[in-house]
């Protein structure tokens, strides 16, 4: 959801110096539902519709660079709604994010207070595995009503929208594999984070080290062929990730920027894909 409280966080996508101005057309206690926001700077606006902000530069976003984006974010939304109305298939148990995941990130990353992003939020679930004194955002490329029980908006890695040195922590959970350009993200992140925050990682790593691994690089492999079989036909062709990561393509794609302070491994299940967890500060 969109607050008044927000106002004064957000920024242009596209000129995130430059603050935005609102226009409520409906609005319900703090909440904003209806409305639009506009920059003077680029002459852009958005639409604020039941309560969702959107924050994603639209023309930047419908350019020919962002093609295979778009299809792979329009085949991501359809395997995301089949897994929810097919909650018991393997497929979705290998891909759910579960309470032991969340848990297990929450108790690595220990944050006790500040203001956190989760870039990639999807219904907000790690939230609630933070304290009270942390102020939870979210951003997320879909528009997705359960946002509404907490600070949201539709936006894109490579373009946050808020004002710098907003955040004490960043937090990506499963999710670097579906951005378009990694490396503008960082560059965001670097921007948006208060010094001494960090940016926290959660991404399944897919390298064969041994027979335990080969069993969880076959699985994920499964799981994608199964999803393909099973939802809608225009999905299909649409790649499943912007990219793959092992430990070393990870660490590159992030090393300019950042640098590893903590790292642990997790995995659902004994055949579930390994999780890594990182933990990073700002390379100075």
């Amino acid at each position: 959801m969109i607050t008044n409280n927000m106002i004064s966080d957000l920024r242009c996508p596209r000129t995130p110096e430059q603050a935005l101005e609102i226009n409520v057309t409906q609005s319900k206690g703090d909440q904003i539902i209806d409305g639009s926001i506009a920059c003077k700077a680029c002459g852009s606006e958005h639409q604020i519709r039941s309560g969702i902000a959107d924050l994603v530069p639209g023309d930047i976003v419908s350019s020919s660079d962002w093609q295979l984006w778009n299809e792979h974010l329009n085949g991501f939304a359809a395997r995301r709604e089949w897994r929810i109305q097919h909650p018991q298939q393997f497929s979705s148990q290998i891909t759910n994010r579960s309470e032991s995941l969340f848990k297990a990130f929450a108790d690595f990353v220990n944050i006790k207070s500040g203001k956190v992003l989760d870039v990639g939020c999807g219904p907000g679930n790690f939230g609630k595995k933070l304290g009270k004194d942390v102020a939870y955002y979210g951003i997320d490329p879909l528009p997705l009503e359960e946002t509404d029980t907490f600070p949201a908006v539709r936006a894109i890695a490579e373009y946050l929208p808020f004002r710098t040195d907003m955040f004490t922590d960043i937090v990506v959970m499963a999710a670097l594999d579906h951005f378009q350009d990694v490396s503008a993200f960082c560059k965001e992140a670097v921007r948006v984070l208060q010094p001494n925050g960090k940016l926290h990682i959660v991404q399944s790593i897919h390298e064969i080290r041994g027979p335990i691994t080969a069993i969880k690089f076959a699985a994920h492999e499964i799981k994608d062929l199964m999803e393909t079989r099973q939802t809608n036909a225009e999905s299909k062709d649409a790649p499943k990730h912007m990219g793959e990561y092992d430990r070393k393509s990870l660490y590159e794609a992030l090393g300019q920027w950042f640098e590893v302070s903590a790292e642990t491994t997790h995995s659902k299940t004994w055949y579930s894909p390994e999780n890594l967890f990182l933990s990073m500060t700002v390379r100075q």
